[in-house]
């Protein structure tokens, strides 16, 4: 049997929890710490997880609720279960058919979970892939640039030109796709 607790780590990410309760994640995935005071974001946000490099706090999905809340770890549980509609019977009684069904949920939500995993590999490779790609035409481009006193272009550096543009496109879809992956109540 899954526990409710992997079960909630697996269908719910770091920066879902954050977004939900209002914490704003920058574009590097920092955010200011909710647990002490500071002036710039010094807690990374991980899919999995938190740290801060302030005040040395860390933990997952659930350990955050639990201290952003001050609640005990079962109605941090509940919390999450209810604030992402989940749907795990939490602290209920079950029959037999009943447990046989939330066991059946469970297998269905870890499925879930591990499409929604390749999704995302799959676009963080594609993003991966036309960033090396846009570097490596950048760095042939300026490698080759015209100095003065060249007397005209060299063939790598009119070839990086011409790719750069759609290299450039490449990336920004990339980019894009990852983002909105990322922040599915932007895109709604």
């Amino acid at each position: 049997m899954i526990s409710y607790t992997d079960q909630i780590k697996a269908a719910v990410t770091m920066p879902e929890v954050c977004a939900a309760y209002g914490i704003e994640v920058d574009r590097k995935g920092f955010c200011k710490c909710p647990f002490h005071q500071e002036k710039t974001g010094s807690m990374k946000i991980y899919a999995d997880g938190y740290k801060c490099f302030g005040c040395g706090v860390a933990g997952d999905q659930i350990s955050f609720v639990q201290q952003y809340f001050d609640m005990t770890f079962p109605d941090a549980q509940k919390k999450l279960n209810e604030d992402f509609r989940l749907g795990l019977p939490i602290g209920e009684k079950l029959s037999p058919d009943k447990h046989r069904e939330a066991e059946r949920a469970a297998r269905e939500r870890q499925r879930e979970v591990q499409a929604r995993k390749r999704e995302r590999e799959s676009l963080e490779l594609a993003y991966n892939n036309a960033l090396d790609w846009w570097v490596y035409l950048d760095t042939v481009k300026r490698e080759n640039a015209p100095q003065p006193g060249d007397g005209g272009f060299c063939a790598e550096y009119a070839w990086a030109l011409k790719k750069l543009p759609v290299a450039d496109y490449r990336l920004t879809c990339a980019e894009i796709a990852l983002y909105k992956f990322e922040h599915p109540e932007e895109s709604a």
